[in-house]
């Protein structure tokens, strides 16, 4: 009986990370760029990928016994550089420098992780349908722009010879991709896993297929690869632990997120793909220039940058004052006593 359990929690487990990854796909991928077009195989595919890093962002959430929203943008982080730094080698390409890391904060982290999978999450349980509508609805203008002016250059390069989608192909690709997001969001709920607790097994499971897939994919090509992905790693986990002994007392983020969602309060998400739709296709019907669209492009790279730099700042700055926080509430007891 006890097997049987250990079993089905294992497989619950499994389950909420494999539609976790779909959820951060979604936006890491299928927003970034269309080029390979969406299908459930296609979707398949990339999500097993992203089970890799995902896996490793909450195992680190887990562990860390996060409580606060700077641990889950911390969390956002070490999922962006298991992204960028395991499945592929594109934060090395900068070398010591942090500026890909920033830029792949700001996008995997803060939109894919902290975005997509924590607040939309947060916000659908809470049954914060305006808010939820609000910030669809934003961000599908966003998208709409985004989509247009990553066009940049010749296209015919891209994916082995893909081509810009006309808006009415563009409507139906984005209403697929929100159509895929709300239904992870409403799935996830009948998965969702209370009181977990990563296991010894599970670490080491997490550990070495991380080094397994970033041994073929990105150290043969950058050697030294390891020692910049420790740095980060190292020290985002290490400022995700600060802190935590004071919150003992708090229920967790992945306890607090854990509960069932209705279809009908996901449904408000496919705001975002008809928002997308609409802003693609009345800048398409303006017509910009290739001048105009590359300075748009490369304005939201830079604010890629800045944001995801300026968020890790952040939620580094209120790691350490809780840091500092605590031992200073531990010093007055200690002096008390």
């Amino acid at each position: 009986m006890k097997s049987m359990k250990q079993t089905f929690t294992v497989g619950r487990v499994a389950v909420f990370v494999a539609l976790s990854a779909v959820i951060v796909t979604m936006a890491s991928e299928r927003v970034y760029w269309y080029w390979a077009g969406l299908n459930v195989g296609s979707v398949i595919e990339i999500s097993l990928f992203y089970v890799i890093p995902v896996s490793g962002a909450l195992w680190a959430l887990a562990h860390a016994k996060a409580t606060r929203v700077h641990q889950v943008v911390l969390a956002g982080a070490f999922f962006a550089f298991l992204v960028e730094g395991v499945l592929t080698p594109v934060i090395y390409q900068d070398g010591p420098l942090p500026i890909m890391a920033a830029m792949f904060v700001g996008w995997h982290g803060i939109l894919a992780f902290v975005g997509f999978w924590y607040l939309t999450r947060r916000w659908l349980l809470e049954r914060r349908t305006l808010l939820t509508a609000i910030a669809a609805t934003a961000f599908g203008v966003l998208w709409g722009i985004w989509a247009i002016v990553s066009a940049v250059g010749d296209t015919t390069d891209i994916e082995g010879g893909a081509t810009v989608l006309e808006p009415s192909q563009f409507a139906l690709y984005a209403i697929g991709v929100g159509a895929t997001l709300a239904a992870a969001h409403w799935l996830i709920g009948f998965v969702w896993p209370t009181s977990w607790r990563p296991s010894r097994a599970s670490t080491i499971i997490v550990g070495v297929v991380n080094a397994a897939y970033m041994a073929v994919a990105v150290i043969l090509f950058v050697p030294w690869a390891p020692a910049k992905l420790a740095l980060l790693l190292g020290g985002t986990y290490w400022l995700m632990t600060k802190g935590r002994d004071t919150n003992h007392d708090e229920p967790r983020i992945l306890d607090r997120l854990a509960g069932r969602i209705r279809a009908r309060d996901a449904a408000v998400l496919l705001l975002m793909p008809l928002t997308a739709a609409a802003t693609y296709g009345a800048i398409w019907a303006i017509g910009i220039s290739a001048a105009v669209s590359a300075a748009v492009y490369w304005a939201l790279i830079l604010a890629q940058i800045l944001g995801g730099g300026a968020a890790y700042i952040w939620a580094t700055r209120r790691a350490l004052t809780t840091q500092r926080q605590t031992s200073n509430d531990t010093e007055l007891v200690t002096s008390s006593g």
